[in-house]
């Protein structure tokens, strides 16, 4: 394998020993660890803000619920237990609750639960579908991805009012992820391609709401970024469709798109890439 240039700790999901498991990789293809080992699928893992644990959502009791586990794989616990589906779980930048997306009100909705008290608050409610939630580092806003009428879009929310914008336009747009300052907002859109690309949408200063296409893989569909703790260095799973199979892999950039180093690359899929943090930000003032 060709030496990877880049540093730092991920986390994803991957089905190389059958079913969707947890698993721990340096950025230099380093030191894989499966984390957890279960025949229902264990999905989306996200990083706390210390670096010190670890959520997924998973199937082993339902449709899906959320889990909090160690960085090693220890101290398992259910924080969540509803019939309906919930999913795609990340720390609020405290660290003292997970927000995630759930049907448990008949419809995708986000949700947020204590962790202390695992009381289950409704963050949104509307006619929309709403997925995949990802507070800013400060915690003064919410991303997400919502279903307008035609298409998936990114729509922001701010955490002191409750109003809300669309940030995205054009192509279908998901999968929001903050860099670690808060000033960029990655996701995946087909605005100007038919296949899914990376995208920044600029929040703050002068260039706020200006948006480009970084160059990835440009044969390839392009997903679930994910910025290092520097904010220098870009995660993302991406696949090559022949003959409608897919085979996806974690691979790391730089953040203009270049440096492309592959991190996975067996017979098994690989998705949701998340960095380890290594820098403390300011904690949420909601």
């Amino acid at each position: 394998m060709t030496h990877s240039p880049y540093s730092g700790t991920l986390v994803f999901q991957s089905d190389r020993e059958g079913g969707w498991d947890i698993y721990r990789i340096e950025a230099d293809g380093s030191r894989l660890v499966r984390l957890t080992e279960h025949r229902a699928a264990d999905r989306n893992p996200a990083w706390s803000p210390d670096g010190e644990r670890i959520t997924f959502s998973s199937e082993r009791s339902g449709q899906g619920d959320i889990y909090v586990m160690d960085a090693d794989g220890g101290n398992l616990r259910q924080v969540t237990d509803h019939p309906a589906y919930e999913g795609a779980p990340r720390f609020t930048p405290d660290g003292g609750a997970i927000v995630f997306e759930g049907e448990r009100d008949g419809r995708a909705e986000i949700y947020e639960v204590d962790l202390d008290s695992r009381r289950v608050r409704r963050i949104t409610s509307s006619l929309t579908r709403k997925l995949g939630p990802s507070y800013s580092p400060d915690g003064s806003k919410l991303a997400f991805m919502e279903k307008t009428l035609i298409r998936w879009q990114v729509s922001v929310r701010e955490t002191a009012s409750g109003s809300k914008r669309r940030v995205t336009s054009g192509g279908g747009a998901c999968r929001p992820a903050w860099s670690p300052d808060g000033a960029l907002v990655a996701y995946v859109s087909t605005l100007e391609t038919d296949k899914a690309d990376i995208w920044f949408r600029q929040m703050t200063g002068s260039r706020e709401g200006g948006a480009w296409r970084v160059p990835t893989r440009p044969n390839a569909h392009n997903y679930d970024p994910s910025f290092s703790s520097d904010g220098l260095s870009l995660a993302m799973a991406s696949t090559i469709v022949r003959g409608g199979n897919e085979q996806w892999d974690i691979f790391v950039m730089d953040v203009n798109g270049r440096g492309l180093f592959r991190l996975t690359g067996d017979e098994g899929n690989e998705r949701f890439p998340d960095f380890k943090p290594s820098i403390q930000y300011p904690r949420s003032n909601k």
